[in-house]
């Protein structure tokens, strides 16, 4: 991967000024992934880039200005954003978003705790042979953090607070 030191001096300088102006954050298994997807059908004008882009990771592993470089392209758009549903859950984001990009549209995507934490049951169960003969109570004594998960008025608790 090349190094933003590569570019050209004005196409570094751009690539420090394109931040997205929204994020969807969510729960696992409540459409976050899916809005990202599918997002022509949501959010018109819009440059949605893969959810593997997530601030979260790219911010802390490879820096923001790797992280900005992906929004490339996006010049123009009314509405540049990416969605990730480990925003919502993980520790200390939401002030991470808030000093480095500023004043970002957040859209949450929820769904009903329970219908979600069977959902999550569900998918994990048939993405890993592991889990394929677990029974749901079984996973849920294994990872008691996908009940956790389920705490939106907790893990809202730091975007309100940002406002």
């Amino acid at each position: 991967m090349r190094s933003i030191n590569d570019f050209p001096c004005f196409f570094r300088n751009a690539i420090k000024e394109l931040k997205p102006n929204f994020l969807i954050i969510g729960a696992a298994r409540a459409v976050t992934t899916w809005s990202s997807r599918n997002h022509e059908s949501i959010l018109t004008c819009s440059c949605l880039r893969r959810r593997n882009y997530t601030f979260s990771t790219f911010s802390l592993i490879r820096g923001m200005e790797y992280y900005l470089k992906h929004f490339v392209g996006s010049e123009g758009f009314k509405a540049v954003g990416e969605a990730s549903p480990v925003y919502l859950h993980t520790e200390n984001v939401a002030q991470r978003i808030k000093d480095s990009l500023g004043e970002v549209n957040l859209i949450v995507s929820l769904r009903d705790p329970v219908d979600r934490l069977y959902s999550r049951y569900l998918n994990v169960k048939a993405k890993f042979d592991t889990n394929s003969e677990l029974t749901f109570e079984e996973k849920i004594d294994q990872k008691p953090e996908f009940i956790a998960e389920g705490y939106y008025y907790d893990h809202l608790q730091p975007y309100i607070a940002r406002c």
